[in-house]
C-alpha cells in the first residue's frame, strides 16, 4: 500500500510526506510534472530523511518524450525512485522498451486491458504493472505478468477507501506476483 497525494508544492508535498512516514507508509505515489519533478522528490527526501522511504512518480504521459524522460531520469538518479509510471504516452509501447535500455528507473504501465499487458510484456516495455479494472481483468492481467515476472499492484479506483480497501487487499492477496 502506497500513500498517494496530488501534484502540490514542493513545500505542501513535503509535508505529506512527514505525515504519510509517521503513519507508517514507505512508499509514496507522486503526481509527476516535468516542471517540478526534481524539486518535488529533493523536498520529499529531505522530509524522510533517515527513513528507507522510496518515491513511485506517475506522469500521466506528462513528461512527453523519450528524450525529456531520459533528462529527468538522470537528475533523480541519486533519488530513491520506486518507478516512473506513465512517463510517456502508454500507446506507444516502442518508447518504454527503449526507457527501459535508457535508464535504470524501472518503468510500469497503468493498464486495464490485459491484451495490452500482453503486448507490453512481449516488447519487454515494462518492468512491473499497475492494474485496473474488475475482478476478471485483474486476474488474466497478473497472471499475464506473473508468468513474464514482473510484479503488479492494484488501483482499484479512487482514493480506495472503506469496502473497497477491503476488496483490494483480499483480491490482492488471491494474486501471487
Amino acid at each position: 500500500v502506497s500513500y498517494w497525494s496530488c501534484h502540490m508544492s514542493p513545500d505542501a508535498t513535503a509535508r505529506e510526506a512527514e505525515l504519510a512516514a509517521a503513519k507508517g507508509f514507505r512508499i509514496h505515489k507522486l503526481k509527476a510534472f516535468p516542471e517540478d519533478v526534481v524539486q518535488q522528490v529533493d523536498a520529499v527526501t529531505r522530509a524522510t530523511a533517515g527513513i528507507e522511504y522510496a518515491i513511485r512518480l506517475d506522469a500521466e504521459g506528462k513528461f512527453r518524450t523519450v528524450a525529456e524522460t531520459v533528462k529527468l531520469a538522470r537528475q533523480l538518479e541519486p533519488y530513491n525512485i520506486d518507478c516512473f509510471e506513465n512517463p510517456v504516452a502508454w500507446r506507444n509501447l516502442s518508447w518504454y522498451t527503449l526507457l527501459r535500455q535508457k535508464v535504470d528507473i524501472p518503468q510500469a504501465l497503468h493498464l486495464t486491458d490485459p491484451q495490452v499487458v500482453l503486448n507490453a510484456v512481449q516488447v519487454e516495455a515494462a518492468d512491473l504493472f499497475n492494474l485496473s479494472g474488475n475482478v476478471e481483468v485483474f486476474k488474466k492481467a497478473a497472471a499475464i505478468a506473473e508468468i513474464a515476472g514482473c510484479p503488479i499492484w492494484l488501483q482499484t479506483g479512487g482514493l480506495c477507501l472503506g469496502i473497497q480497501t477491503a476488496f483490494s487487499a483480499h483480491l490482492q492477496a488471491t494474486l501471487h506476483n
